[in-house]
């Protein structure tokens, strides 16, 4: 099969019909699951799914399906690979970086946070699942972290600043 580069970090084969068609069944299934944030990030106060209860709820739904993921570090990547059982498949490289570590983490932990992070992230990205609550990046924003937007008169909104 003849593998296609959609950018340096996406690829597939050029022929996806069965990928796509148990793909949009893996997504019929998974409307049907349930899939609840079961973990608290201490530091953001903010709910999310863990990469244990993401893989949990998707692994049964993918076989169904006729699918298969896999995850790899490669260098300072996580491949994430999506395969039908045709052979057809479709492929990211995610950036990770390691998580920034408190006192009591060492160097190793940090760099474990840093892969699970960009693992759930990846997984959640290729099989279009949100994995947290969608904050239109208030808290990347460092400076304003938990500010919220403020209404004015007339209904324009405010950015915190």
């Amino acid at each position: 099969m003849k593998v296609i580069h959609l950018s340096p970090q996406m690829w597939q084969t050029e022929e996806i019909t069965e990928l796509a068609k148990s793909l949009i069944s893996f997504a019929a299934d998974f409307q049907k699951a349930s899939l609840k944030k079961d973990a608290k990030n201490a530091y953001l106060k903010n709910q999310y799914i863990t990469l244990d209860n993401l893989l949990n709820t998707c692994r049964p739904l993918l076989t169904k399906n006729k699918l298969a993921i896999t995850q790899e570090l490669a260098g300072e990547y996580i491949v994430t690979t999506l395969y039908h059982e045709s052979g057809q498949f479709k492929g990211s490289a995610m950036i990770f970086n390691p998580m920034a570590g408190n006192k009591s983490t060492n160097n190793l932990q940090a760099i474990g946070g840093g892969i699970t992070y960009a693992k759930r992230y990846a997984l959640g990205a290729m099989l279009c699942i949100s994995t947290d609550v969608d904050d239109d990046g208030q808290i990347a924003d460092t400076d304003h972290v938990g500010a919220e937007p403020q209404v004015q008169k007339g209904g324009k909104v405010k950015e915190p600043s």
